[in-house]
């Protein structure tokens, strides 16, 4: 895009070189000349943005609306999800985390990372509370505290910490890491068992030179798509290391599906992408 937009650039600079000379050599002969000298008044600002836009056109206009994509795109969804990855020059025991907020807030409620030491069997698992467990609202409290992708198989499951602080096995599944990124997942948290199907719009989602890119949405008993369970928005305008996701989880359940399993279990696979993106973006060209 930048090379051809500055083809056009030097293409209206020798344009507007020529124009600028037929102004300025101009022979007072009345009214036409008088024309040419009022043109020549606005002939700058009108040359100047011709020769500037073809060339930097995108990176003006991309960094407003990026930044306002940051700050607004999620606004509808209850929850607001950081996916952080390590940069190049971090050190290589600096965790990708996933950072979480209620709506637009200022400051997290609770962090989740990704262990990925067993290139087999990675792990995204909770982290730490960023605000007293007890200031939090309740429907917001994950239960779900840790889970487990096996890529052997492509099955996952999920534990829980339920009352008294005890883990139980209270999730398992299947999920699809390649083209339409997608998940199966059975679980019970409540008391009542829930099978939760889900599959991303697009059918690519991972990128070797971007961030990942995906709306999920729940599978209905006909195959179709059916709610927005998250999407993500951009990336960080001054940060190309985290990324942004919106979160609603499935609807009629209530505030704690933005936490529920069917969030919890994509996001594990998408802080890994935002994890190789955040390196790639970072890396020095030379």
């Amino acid at each position: 895009m930048y090379i051809f937009g500055t083809v056009i650039s030097f293409m209206n600079i020798a344009i507007w070189g020529s124009i600028a000379v037929h102004f300025i050599t101009c022979e007072f002969d009345g009214l036409g000349c008088f024309g040419s000298w009022v043109g020549a008044l606005f002939m700058p600002i009108i040359a100047l943005g011709m020769m500037v836009f073809p060339t930097f056109g995108g990176l003006i206009v991309l960094s407003p609306v990026q930044n306002n994509a940051w700050h607004h795109r999620c606004d509808p969804f209850k929850v607001q999800v950081i996916l952080d990855g390590r940069s190049y020059k971090d050190p290589r025991y600096t965790p990708d985390v996933a950072r979480f907020y209620v709506g637009n807030g200022a400051a997290p409620l609770f962090t989740y990372d990704l262990d990925q030491t067993n290139s087999d069997a990675w792990t995204f698992h909770f982290r730490t509370f960023d605000a007293p467990e007890d200031s939090l609202p309740p429907a917001f409290v994950p239960v779900l505290r840790a889970v487990t992708y096996n890529f052997v198989d492509n099955t996952l499951n999920g534990t829980c910490t339920v009352s008294g602080g005890n883990d139980t096995l209270c999730m398992t599944g299947t999920f699809n890491p390649g083209n339409f990124l997608s998940f199966d997942l059975n679980y019970n948290i409540t008391g009542t068992p829930v099978h939760a199907p889900s599959r991303a719009f697009d059918k690519q989602w991972a990128f070797s030179d971007d961030a990942p890119s995906l709306i999920l949405r729940s599978v209905e008993a006909d195959n179709s798509l059916g709610d927005v369970i998250l999407r993500t928005a951009v990336t960080k305008r001054s940060d190309c290391t985290q990324l942004k996701v919106c979160v609603d989880g499935l609807s009629g359940q209530g505030d704690a599906a933005a936490v529920g399993p069917e969030v919890m279990a994509p996001l594990g696979l998408m802080l890994a992408r935002q994890g190789d993106y955040g390196i790639q973006c970072t890396t020095p060209s030379d």
